[in-house]
C-alpha cells in the first residue's frame, strides 16, 4: 500500500475556502458559506444554531478545508521523513496513524 494512498481520491466535502454569514439579525442563523462553483454565489454548508458559543463553533467549522488541508501536508511530510528514519519512533508512528484515521473520515 502506498503510504499516501489516501490522496488516490479527491476529497468528498465541498472545497474552501469557507466563510460565516451572521444572518440572525434577519431571523436566520448563523451559517457556514461556500461559493458555487463557475457562479458569484454562495451556499449553505452548515447551519450553527441554538449552541453555546454559535460565533466560534461556526468559525472552526468554516477553517475545516484549511485544516484538513494542513493535516495532509503534515502527514506526507512525516511520512517522507519515516519513509528515511530507522526506527520509527512508536510516537510518530502513532500520530501519522491518527492523521490517517481522521482523513479516512472526509
Amino acid at each position: 500500500e502506498s503510504l499516501l494512498g489516501w490522496r488516490m481520491n479527491a476529497p468528498k466535502h465541498t472545497p474552501g475556502p469557507w466563510w460565516v454569514e451572521d444572518r440572525r439579525a434577519k431571523g436566520g442563523e448563523l451559517q457556514v458559506q461556500a461559493r458555487h462553483r463557475g457562479k458569484g454565489s454562495s451556499y449553505c454548508v452548515a447551519s450553527v444554531n441554538f449552541h453555546e458559543q454559535p460565533e466560534e463553533n461556526a468559525a472552526l467549522i468554516a477553517a475545516a478545508p484549511e485544516m484538513f488541508e494542513a493535516l495532509r501536508e503534515a502527514e506526507e511530510a512525516l511520512s517522507s521523513w519515516i519513509e528515511d528514519t530507522e526506527p520509527v519512533c512508536d510516537d510518530l508512528d502513532k500520530m501519522r496513524s491518527a492523521f490517517r484515521a481522521i482523513m479516512a473520515k472526509v
